[in-house]
């Protein structure tokens, strides 16, 4: 069940609005956040850096975890494995994260990163996220 995207998500603090990270939708179990690419974030090969990938792939895996079954509980990022599979280009960066576990302590989340509207996966990566609350 979509829900409406949380005041913390519409103005995001700090580094991720320095990103220009975007929430697209919330739902029970899933988020999808993007960011536009800009020559600033990109790598000198010109395609998007490897730790704005990575961040933008950690924020869409907390805020599912954080928003399961409707909490909004504190959460952070306990462990995480990346797999960088094609180069990022284009004009969006796009993350698709589905919680696929949660329990008492501990969510673990899969994430998927594409670019503008195009199905093909550039990097994948899961995530452990440990509930502070």
């Amino acid at each position: 069940m979509e829900k409406q995207l949380p005041e913390e998500c519409l103005n995001p603090p700090g580094f991720l609005k320095t990103c220009g990270v975007r929430y697209d939708q919330l739902d029970d179990d899933s988020c999808t956040a993007s960011c536009e690419l800009r020559p600033e974030l990109c790598n000198m090969h010109g395609h998007a850096h490897g730790g704005l990938i990575f961040a933008l792939m950690d924020t869409a895996a907390s805020r599912a975890a954080a928003h399961y079954h409707g909490m909004n509980r504190p959460v952070v990022s306990q462990c995480a494995e990346i797999h960088f599979l094609r180069k990022a280009t284009g004009k969006r960066l796009i993350t698709k994260s589905r919680v696929r576990h949660s329990g008492r302590t501990r969510s673990f989340v899969t994430v998927e990163l594409f670019a503008d509207d195009s199905d093909t996966i550039l990097a994948i990566a899961e995530f452990e996220v440990f509930n502070l609350g």
